[in-house]
């Protein structure tokens, strides 16, 4: 059961996203102390079974929406399976029967490590392209501006894909540059071991669908004129709330439909994780930004 929100849970929220500044100032005070990155990826959406590698009982578990990402996890997608990431601006899409590592996510670098499966990448300027890396069994995947990307890999063959921007791709014997509409695909000579790379078109299948799809809701974002892009789950404001101006705190966003009985931290579950403690996940799509 959903309704919307009353006038008292307005204001609760007005006070609780209050409050969180506070909380966060003094959050953001302990990470630098403890060489923590203000950088982290959020599980943003789970369709079907997924995964996630858990480091501190080093087992699968299923995987949260909401979940906090950061080095060294891992997610995995069954067959049907599809996943959304989000870190800032930057957004990764994992395909069914996809293995992805986080090699390194902080303030500096975003390496992903494709073990199986299919990957699109999308990212939003220049300055964060120069951060990113992906890493899909010797070939090295690097986009060169904001743009749409896509990276498959299926045992040692691997292909590199570009809708929008310029990717370049290392291997050990070669560099290729790969344009806007092309994809090269990378598979090694077993007799000398060179790489051989053949071209195409972006494959076109319900993978791409479903990427071209919410690449068009996310255009039309009006929650990023009052927070930066960077700030991780900013899209879900968009979706499930709206800004308001109040005379105290100026800009405040609320959501349009929240549980019965809602109230801050009593939807949702605390989790362990390595690197912060005990880490809230809320239930809620749009539970992550505020």
């Amino acid at each position: 059961m959903t309704t919307t929100p009353s006038l008292k849970i307005r204001t609760a929220l007005v006070r609780w996203v209050g409050g969180l500044g506070l909380l966060a100032a003094a959050a953001f005070a302990w990470a630098q102390d403890d060489d923590l990155p203000g950088r982290v990826g959020r599980l943003a959406d789970v369709q079907g079974r997924v995964w996630l590698y858990d480091q501190e009982q080093g087992q699968w578990v299923e995987a949260l929406r909401n979940r906090s990402l950061t080095s060294g996890d891992r997610l995995s997608t069954e067959r049907g399976a599809r996943a959304e990431v989000r870190i800032g601006s930057t957004e990764l899409r994992l395909g069914a029967d996809t293995e992805l590592d986080f090699d390194r996510i902080d303030d500096a670098r975003m390496v992903f490590g494709l073990a199986n499966g299919s990957l699109a990448l999308r990212v939003r300027s220049r300055e964060i392209a120069r951060e990113v890396e992906v890493y899909a069994g010797g070939v090295r995947v690097v986009p060169e501006r904001a743009g749409h990307y896509r990276i498959d890999r299926e045992d040692d063959v691997v292909w590199a894909s570009t809708w929008r921007g310029a990717l370049r791709a290392d291997t050990q014997d070669q560099q290729v540059q790969v344009a806007a509409g092309r994809r090269a695909e990378f598979q090694r000579d077993g007799r000398g071991g060179a790489t051989i790379v053949s071209w195409s078109g972006p494959e076109v299948d319900a993978f791409a669908d479903w990427v071209a799809r919410d690449e068009v809701a996310d255009e039309r974002s009006v929650s990023r004129q009052y927070v930066s892009p960077e700030m991780t789950g900013v899209e879900d404001l968009d979706r499930y709330g709206r800004w308001e101006r109040h005379p105290e705190y100026g800009m405040v966003w609320f959501p349009l439909e929240v549980s019965a009985g809602w109230a801050p931290y009593r939807h949702g579950r605390w989790v362990w994780q390595v690197r912060w403690g005990w880490t809230w996940v809320d239930d809620a799509p749009w539970g992550f930004a505020p």
